[in-house]
């Protein structure tokens, strides 16, 4: 059995293909008619929406996990008897 090819591009189609893998060409319309391809079923309800809100960055990090370790380094360097390699 011969494969079918595209009239626009020259694309070899699959079997029962009714769009080209190429160039998306409807394979089986005419040249004014419109392609229309329905949506399953499970498609066709509302769309779930997750809010993101955006939060600013130092380098990556949040700035709620930074003014901790910031505070914690500096009463580490602070302490009488650290030294300079401590």
């Amino acid at each position: 059995m011969r494969r079918a090819e595209c009239s626009v591009c020259g694309a070899k189609l699959p079997a029962k293909a009714r769009f080209c893998p190429e160039c998306g060409s409807r394979t089986d319309a005419s040249s004014g008619e419109t392609a229309v391809q329905e949506l399953p079923a499970s498609e066709t309800g509302p769309v779930p929406i997750q809010p993101l809100i955006a939060e600013r960055r130092f380098f990556g990090v949040p700035p709620s996990t930074v003014l901790p370790v910031l505070s914690l380094w500096r009463s580490a360097s602070s302490r009488p008897d650290a030294g300079p390699g401590d």
